[in-house]
């Protein structure tokens, strides 16, 4: 009889979680579907001549049990889960449960040019056990992601806590090519957050929900953090703690991001190659200790066993312990180790435990990387000594030159392995990378291997420091100040690597489609021995990957009628103009929301969008909500800057000093707009200054703003800044009509504002960085009457509750407006 290949059930699983993830078909559905398949394998089952069709069977069959699982893990929730009483909105709340991770202080450096300092903050997830409702407690259940905005030592994983403060759902992203929280939030089920103001809402209770075997791990893990963070100071001791143990700490987000862009960021997660070195380490010094095989092995899988209760569980780490432990096995039984088994298993058992582990990008880094390396190891290994294979087979070497031999031998086929190793790891990782971090890193697989010596020296005394912690405490020290050391060598050298000429390159979205025909050109390469006119057929794959790549990167095509751009940036401003002819424009972009808005919403946004780099950037004043998102944008191209006569000509502030000197090391051009100016952007578009006018020296900030009237062909919308009541009344006299108008400062209200509306006498009317007042109670009864009859006469849209807004203007029909929701 016939076995079901492992790596077949293993891609079968993968496909049905997959389908039933994405394909809208209910689980009954799924449910026939298995039964019919395993009903037809039943019947086949015993005629091997139909054994084709019994195979099928039973794999649509393990098909359809993933898509059934899928569903029942991704759409349901428990009748008491958490989330059944929260929505969007934020509401009060106080809830008991234990804390499931061990928190994390984040405390980011104060950002002079972003215009802001955030606080230090206490982040861990915590299962809710249950919530008040009255006077009383009732049951609940669920994951929630807590923030307590402080720095909060007391806390630890495995404690009761008692929480008050304000809970939600995630919400969906506010903008375009934003990131997306509630996607994530529902991958690894934590659909609920909550923020609570400080330690005063948080009580450690006395009682120990979590049970004994746990409460070990964890002060296990604790233990071990403690030991390696006392080897050295900050941020070495951190990289040290993320390379040995796997936790990562907030303090190494900046080295993160730089091996991210350099293609080595799988360094800082416990990966197979950690794992290797480590094992491969214990394996032979129980080899020197004249332990036999099966022995060394039993050692190995319990040092294994002990490490795994110290180190986070990550999917990495994961897959490299079941295939570790595989081997072991194998070892200690005497079987033959298949390493495309193991991988199979090792998959198929984490997409049991969580199948949504399935659309993280590091599950499918792991495994893709692992199934790369033993599907091309091989080939690019004969690619590189194939001509040396043949050459060396015709030297003869004479008992003297044992040295010339070894050179031509050993090392000459280590280099090769090690060579093959990292170009196969760079050829399968690429594809991922861009897809899901939209960047390439053409140094990937070099520095990879230059940095190999030192990850040997960090994580060798690393972990026999924690080996020796009990019995040899001096000797512990010692080893874990020698790894500290070499992890802040790590630290230098990846920072030495941003000087690097093009270090990495970013690109544009990539579909999903594009990633599997990288992956296909890949396996024709693997099996062009077995293809008649192999090479033939894999320099055709090769140019239509080419094409294929250079269209996935084109721009985007170049609109019909002029479009503004209003992105949803918390309390701030940031729009984009682009005009019939290709012109992109900037006006404004800051935010005092504590986030730096140019990499998480205006950055992803042009990329997301395919938008062309901007070729002028207007600021409105010398507020940082309107221009701290800038300083990325300007190291990134070159635009014409315009600004009023008044912006950094006298200016007492960090953020608006730093812009200035920017502009002027770039070697920028600075133009000053007052009334009456106009900046075109092609021949249908155009921006006409309104306000202020000239030599208006006594204004204040906000009423010098930038008061812009951006005109295509008859349809235009006017942005006025932050200007208050005394220009609003100005404006009112004499400035135009416009069919789309933006709110002066985010919505504010003045006496004035009415009279100003009624002038423009808009259709649609914007606020950025504000909520449009839409309830019974709020402000006073004038404002109230003003805002209930702008929502009853014209379009009204903001961007706290419909978060991105794309406005059309041009051509003869009136503006259209799309929001984000």
């Amino acid at each position: 009889m016939h076995r079901l290949p492992l790596a077949g059930v293993a891609a079968a699983f993968v496909l049905g979680i997959t389908v039933g993830r994405y394909l809208p078909v209910t689980a009954g559905v799924f449910t026939a579907i298995g039964i019919l398949a395993l009903a037809g394998a039943a019947v086949t089952i015993r005629r091997r001549h139909l054994w084709p069709i019994t195979a099928g069977g039973l794999l649509a069959t393990i098909a359809a049990i993933g898509a059934v699982y899928l569903q029942f893990c991704y759409f349901t929730l428990a009748d008491d889960h958490i989330a059944r009483g929260t929505g969007e909105s934020a509401n009060l709340a106080t809830l008991r449960g234990v804390v499931q991770t061990s928190p994390q202080i984040h405390e980011q450096p104060a950002n002079a040019a972003l215009g802001y300092t955030p606080g230090p903050r206490t982040r861990f997830i915590l299962r809710c056990t249950a919530a008040k409702a009255g006077q009383g407690w009732q049951g609940a259940s669920g994951l929630v992601q807590v923030t307590v905005d402080a720095a909060d030592t007391r806390l630890g994983a495995g404690q009761s806590l008692e929480l008050m403060g304000r809970i939600g759902r995630y919400r969906q992203a506010n903008n375009p090519g934003q990131y997306d929280p509630s996607e994530r939030a529902r991958r690894e089920g934590v659909v609920v957050w909550m923020s609570v103001p400080g330690p005063d809402g948080v009580a450690i209770l006395a009682g120990q929900d979590m049970n004994a075997f746990m409460r070990c791990v964890w002060r296990l893990r604790a233990m071990t953090r403690q030991h390696l963070l006392a080897a050295s100071d900050e941020p070495a001791a951190s990289l040290l703690v993320a390379l040995v143990q796997g936790e990562r700490d907030p303090a190494l987000r900046s080295l993160n991001k730089t091996m991210m862009r350099a293609g080595i960021a799988h360094y800082l997660s416990i990966s197979g190659q950690h794992l290797a070195i480590f094992l491969g380490f214990i394996f032979l010094l129980c080899r020197l200790a004249m332990l036999n095989q099966r022995r060394s092995a039993l050692v190995v899988l319990a040092v294994l066993t002990a490490y795994m209760l110290a180190a986070e569980p990550q999917a990495p780490l994961l897959r490299s312990a079941i295939m570790a432990a595989a081997l072991c096995i194998t070892l200690i039984a005497g079987r033959t180790y298949s390493a495309l088994n193991a991988l199979a298993a090792a998959a198929i058992i984490l997409l049991a435990v969580d199948p949504l582990q399935l659309f993280t990008a590091g599950f499918q880094l792991s495994f893709v990387t692992v199934g790369g390396l033993l599907l091309l190891h091989r080939p690019l290994r004969e690619m590189l000594l194939w001509r040396w294979q043949k050459r060396r087979g015709l030297i003869v070497f004479r008992d003297n030159q044992r040295i010339v031999r070894w050179l031509n031998f050993a090392v000459i086929d280590w280099a090769a392995n090690a060579a093959a190793v990292g170009i196969a790891a760079f050829l399968v990782t690429t594809p991922l990378a861009a897809y899901h971090f939209g960047l390439f890193s053409p140094y990937a697989a070099l520095l990879t291997l230059l940095l190999m010596p030192l990850m040997v020296a960090v994580l060798v005394p690393g972990y026999l420091s924690l080996a020796a912690a009990m019995l040899l405490p001096n000797v512990s020290h010692l080893l874990g100040r020698m790894a500290a050391c070499f992890s802040r060598w790590l630290a230098v050298v990846v920072d030495w690597c941003n000087y690097l000429p093009g270090l990495c390159l970013e690109l544009r979205p990539v579909p999903a489609w594009w990633v599997l025909l990288c992956y296909a050109v890949i396996a024709l390469f693997a099996i062009r021995h077995r293809l008649k006119r192999g090479w033939t057929w894999c320099a055709v794959a090769a140019v239509l990957l080419a094409a294929a790549t250079l269209w996935t990167q084109r721009a985007a095509g170049l609109p019909q009628r002029a479009e503004l751009h209003m992105l949803a940036v918390g309390n701030g401003q940031c729009c984009i103009v682009r005009s019939p002819g290709g012109a992109t424009a900037v006006i404004d972009a800051g935010t005092r929301s504590g986030f730096d808005a140019w990499e998480e919403i205006l950055k992803p946004f042009l990329r997301e969008r395919r938008i062309k780099d901007p070729s002028a950037v207007f600021i409105s004043h010398g507020n940082t909500d309107h221009f701290n998102a800038l300083a990325g944008l300007l190291d990134r191209c070159r635009p014409t800057i315009y600004v009023n006569e008044f912006f950094g000509s006298d200016a007492v502030d960090k953020p608006e000093q730093d812009l200035m000197a920017q502009i002027a090391r770039r070697g920028l051009t600075l133009v000053r707009l007052r009334a009456g100016d106009e900046a075109p952007l092609d021949a249908r578009t155009r921006v006409r200054v309104l306000w202020p006018p000239a030599g208006a020296a006594s204004l204040s900030e906000n009423d010098a703003s930038l008061v812009l009237h951006v005109v295509c062909d008859d349809a235009s919308v006017i942005l006025p800044g932050d200007i208050g009541a005394a220009p609003q009344e100005t404006l009112a006299r004499q400035g135009p009509r416009a069919p789309a108008l933006v709110l002066p400062h985010h919505g504010t209200f003045t006496p004035a504002l009415a009279d100003y509306v009624a002038a423009a006498d808009p259709k649609v009317a914007l606020v950025s960085g504000g909520g449009l007042y839409r309830g019974p109670t709020g402000p006073d009864d004038k404002a109230r009457r003003f805002f209930q009859n702008l929502l009853r006469t014209r379009q009204c849209f903001d961007t706290v509750h419909n978060g991105y807004v794309r406005l059309e203007l041009g051509g003869t029909s009136p503006a259209s407006v799309q929001p984000q929701r």
